[in-house]
């Protein structure tokens, strides 16, 4: 529930919330995040991978709308749906043309001005990689562990 909160935070402490009127988390999986807009005055969308994820927030998260995305885009939302879209730790499960993808598709639903946050894996992670790895990614280059179980939480794991 802290990491939720915390991740919350940095986005309410990054963006103009007063400015925004809808609302995306891409891999809203349990609504660790999304359970803290419940007092935001605009929309707020959720949607995962994970069906039963989404039905517990259907359930539990009254305030917002869930749906369940597929491993690929397209969502189901239109073009220039939201102010704001954002994935926390959703990337680092995905292979880069997975990450392309989303990235061109999380682009596609935001209105013109929108923001969109991304966080993935940086020099924290660094320890855990492999030294051809930790090569990689001091060239700059990304790296994505267990591209065979994309969507799972397999491609970060240590």
């Amino acid at each position: 529930m802290r990491s939720g909160q915390s991740a919350y935070e940095v986005i309410a402490a990054q963006v103009p919330l007063q400015e925004m009127h809808d609302v995306f988390e891409f891999g809203c999986g349990c609504g660790r995040i999304a359970r803290h807009w419940q007092n935001f005055s605009g929309s707020f969308v959720g949607s995962d991978l994970d069906e039963p994820a989404v039905r517990w927030c259907r359930r539990n998260l009254p305030f917002a709308r869930f749906e369940v995305n597929g491993l690929e885009p397209p969502l189901i939302f239109g073009d220039e749906s939201f102010d704001l879209a954002y994935a926390v730790s959703v990337f680092s499960h995905l292979t880069a043309p997975l990450q392309i993808a989303w990235r061109n598709e999380l682009r596609r639903v935001l209105r013109p001005g929108g923001v969109l946050l991304v966080t993935t894996q940086g020099r924290s992670y660094l320890p855990v990689l492999k030294r051809d790895e930790a090569d990689r990614f001091l060239r700059g280059e990304l790296v994505v562990r267990w591209e065979d179980e994309a969507g799972t939480n397999l491609c970060q794991r240590t």
